[in-house]
């Protein structure tokens, strides 16, 4: 059994299958994202920013659900489409642009370890974390 303090609430509860939240907080965030996702579907060419009114659901959590995959936007030029992490080719979902995730892909199958490769990582990963600082202001 192991022990994690919730990153919404800091109440400690037992985790399961690696959550992040406790299960009263688990709840919550299912219901935010069931707001967010049935007013997306009413209105697919809303505003971020008339999505998160309408819903009380910030748009850092809206920007959030989409690159976990769980919500797309309609086209790259819409106001829910986010950047790719590696490039900044505008995607309708994820992280990273198919181009990207191609290239990411072809290096591992290589097992290569090139200077170029080891300093995309880098940028990678340097950029996701000031991308999660800029969400959590």
């Amino acid at each position: 059994m192991k022990l994690a303090n919730c990153k919404r609430c800091g109440v400690v509860y037992r985790m399961q299958h690696g959550t992040r939240f406790c299960p009263s907080c688990l709840r919550a965030e299912d219901e935010e994202f069931q707001r967010v996702r049935n007013y997306i579907t009413e209105n697919p060419e809303a505003p971020v920013i008339q999505v998160s009114q309408a819903t009380k659901v910030s748009t850092a959590r809206i920007y959030e659900y989409v690159r976990l995959g769980k919500l797309v936007a309609h086209s790259p030029e819409s106001d829910l489409a986010v950047e790719c992490t590696s490039c900044g080719t505008r995607i309708v979902s994820g992280r990273l642009c198919y181009s990207c995730q191609q290239k990411f892909a072809q290096s591992r199958e290589r097992n290569d370890t090139s200077p170029g490769d080891v300093q995309m990582r880098g940028r990678l990963h340097l950029r996701n974390r000031v991308l999660d600082k800029d969400e959590k202001r």
